[in-house]
């Protein structure tokens, strides 16, 4: 896998594997396989749950679980992989810049190992850090289940930040008669899931499309909070209540209930958008958070620049509101 950014000249490349390594490339050196033998081996013939990404290792052969018994494995993290869903039926409320200064404020301020999941077929958090899909992208994952984690997951030139890039290829999910909708919703769960057993990272984070695909469902399901970026407007607030009833749609179907909380984003100071906002705080089906994000061009150019605004312009009225909001998030994180 490789990934390229460029600003000011700097380009970086990377093809190393996981900070981690996987359980798959050590269960094949106990098993005296190689990792492609062991791939060749599971997609032709053995036995698995097509729905769960992690099963589909080498760490499955018999004489691994053996000697898994009796070795002793490395001691996990105390803390639990959180996950995330930045979620708005609407465009232009800002849900890729939430997530992508989420995710580097998380790596680099608070010391967390982030993945970033763009479930966006524009791939605007991939163009936002300066990654591009390479062999494997988000779409990947919900190709039958057969793709490795490890295959899809880049680095990015920011420490401790990884991401699953997306491309058109993602918008083509919703339209394929074939694909079995309800494994489907599982696959960020699959994900997840994967994750947390080989203790890959501390938190997970989606940036989601503005529609209620497959791919937007599937992250909700698999998360413990859901974030909806608001910009303060008549047609933002009317539209409230219907994704605040979608969103708890996907609560029914029997998964975990989710915290959904909303932040006041592209906010300035007008009549309009004071009045927006207190209508919001007092109306609105969810709850609000009370930091809320200034707007100012440093987010635009930032999104030129390839860089999260937190590092394009840490002292923008922006990059100081998220570092604030994300101090808020961490007393429930």
């Amino acid at each position: 896998m490789r990934h390229a950014a460029s600003f000011g000249g700097i380009r970086a490349a990377s093809t190393k594997r996981l900070r981690y390594p996987a359980p798959a490339y050590s269960a094949c050196r106990i098993a005296i396989v190689k990792p492609s033998t062991q791939r060749t081996a599971t997609h032709a013939a053995w036995p698995t749950r097509k729905s769960s990404l992690h099963r589909r290792t080498a760490a499955d052969r018999p004489e691994v679980r053996a000697q898994r018994k009796t070795t002793k494995t490395r001691k996990r993290s105390e803390n639990i992989l959180k996950t995330i869903s930045i979620v708005n039926l609407k465009g232009g409320v800002g849900k890729t810049v939430t997530a992508v200064n989420l995710a580097g404020i998380l790596a680099a301020d608070y010391g967390k190992r982030v993945l970033l999941v763009d479930s966006d077929p524009q791939g605007d958090a991939s163009q936002y850090i300066g990654v591009v899909p390479d062999a494997c992208s988000t779409a990947d994952l919900f190709d039958g289940g057969t793709a490795y984690y490890e295959d899809v997951i880049q680095h990015t030139i920011y420490r401790d930040l990884d991401i699953v890039p997306s491309d058109m290829q993602l918008a083509s999910v919703d339209l394929d008669a074939d694909i079995d909708r309800k494994q489907a919703v599982r696959v960020y769960a699959d994900l997840r899931d994967a994750l947390v057993e080989d203790d890959a990272y501390d938190v997970m984070i989606f940036d989601c499309p503005p529609s209620f695909s497959l791919p937007c469902i599937s992250a909700i399901a698999a998360s413990d909070m859901v974030f909806v970026p608001i910009k303060p407007g008549a047609f933002e607030m009317a539209g409230m209540r219907l994704l605040a009833d979608q969103i708890a749609s996907v609560q029914s179907t029997g998964l975990a209930k989710r915290s959904v909380r909303g932040l006041l984003t592209i906010w300035h100071n007008a009549d309009a958008t004071r009045q927006s906002e207190d209508w919001l705080r007092e109306h609105s089906p969810i709850q609000l958070f009370t930091q809320k994000i200034r707007r100012t061009d440093k987010v635009t150019e930032s999104t030129y620049a390839a860089q999260p605004v937190t590092r394009w312009s840490p002292t923008s009225a922006a990059a100081r509101d998220y570092r604030a909001w994300v101090e808020e998030l961490m007393e429930v994180l």
